[in-house]
């Protein structure tokens, strides 16, 4: 797999060709401009020429995609070999050391996150829990305060809740 490309692709030009293409045809939709070819061809002023030079830089940036992406893919599936032939026993000692310390702390990474996933899921669980028991306690102590013969022993226990739902 090489990572040279047999010509060089320059974006700058591809971006003016684009935008050069762009311009004409909305001078063409608006009427500004008519439609142009001349005998000899004049490839700055034909419209036929400035759209097809667009177009041929868009294939040329389609190739090079084409081209990189099947490069990736190739390099991915080389890495997949890599990991699954276990070269990394072949390394360099030194080499092996780190490339074992990067797995490690990758995976440790990928643990430490659900670790912590799960203990943020706990604590959300346990405040709602929380939540749905302050909201039982206020349900029972308006129905004290609705029964006949609520007394000033009430008014206390009312204290008493209001400093527990008080509490963080």
């Amino acid at each position: 797999m090489s990572t040279e490309t047999t010509d060089a692709l320059d974006l700058d030009a591809v971006r003016a060709q684009i935008a050069r293409a762009h311009t004409l045809i909305g001078e063409l939709s608006s009427g500004t401009t008519r439609w142009r070819m001349s005998v000899p061809v004049d490839v700055d002023r034909d419209s036929d020429m400035i759209l097809s030079a667009a177009l041929t830089a868009a294939d040329a940036l389609l190739a090079e995609v084409q081209r990189l992406t099947a490069e990736r893919d190739g390099l991915a599936e080389t890495l997949d070999q890599v990991n699954r032939t276990g070269v990394a026993g072949r390394m360099h000692p030194v080499d092996k050391a780190f490339y074992d310390l990067t797995v490690r702390e990758r995976d440790f990474e990928r643990v430490r996150g659900n670790r912590l996933t799960v203990e943020r899921d706990q604590a959300r669980a346990e405040v709602q829990r929380l939540r749905e028991v302050c909201a039982a306690v206020a349900e029972l102590r308006d129905r004290w305060h609705r029964q006949p013969g609520h007394t000033e022993e009430a008014d206390a226990l009312d204290a008493v809740l209001d400093d527990v739902e008080a509490t963080p």
